[in-house]
């Protein structure tokens, strides 16, 4: 099945969904993208440090919470924990220049297609493979 989708720099780009498990996505002229973060190494640390139990969500979002008025970090006894935290080489973000930004865990069926995104492979010409869960 194939989708088209049109975006803000009234770029064209087409999706297709070749199984279950893998869409593919062309078109655009500019892309960029992003590897995954792996924060299991800094959350099992700090779990264990701690005797805290709060969710790798809560504890990802407390890494990176800033007071914009104070200019710093809210959690800055958190800071240790962030050199444990390791980049993949799967790539969890794609972004073509006037959209539409798709990450991990995008739900496809806002573009009509089925699956929820896994990670991405960039092929020659911008052509991305969409791995799905």
């Amino acid at each position: 099945m194939k989708k088209t989708y049109k975006n803000r720099s009234s770029d064209v780009i087409l999706f297709e969904q070749i199984s279950e498990n893998e869409i593919t996505m062309e078109g655009g002229k500019y892309l960029r993208f992003s590897y995954k973060v792996d924060y299991s190494a800094a959350y099992d640390t700090y779990i264990k440090e701690s005797n805290d139990n709060i969710s790798l969500k809560e504890f990802t979002n407390r890494l990176y919470k800033y007071d914009i008025d104070k200019h710093e970090y809210v959690y800055p006894e958190l800071d240790k924990y962030k050199k444990l935290i390791e980049s993949t080489d799967d790539i969890g973000m794609v972004d073509p220049s006037g959209g539409p930004y798709l990450s991990s865990d995008t739900d496809m069926s806002r573009f009509g297609l089925s699956g929820i995104i896994d990670k991405f492979e960039v092929g020659q010409d911008n052509k991305i493979r969409i791995i799905l869960k």
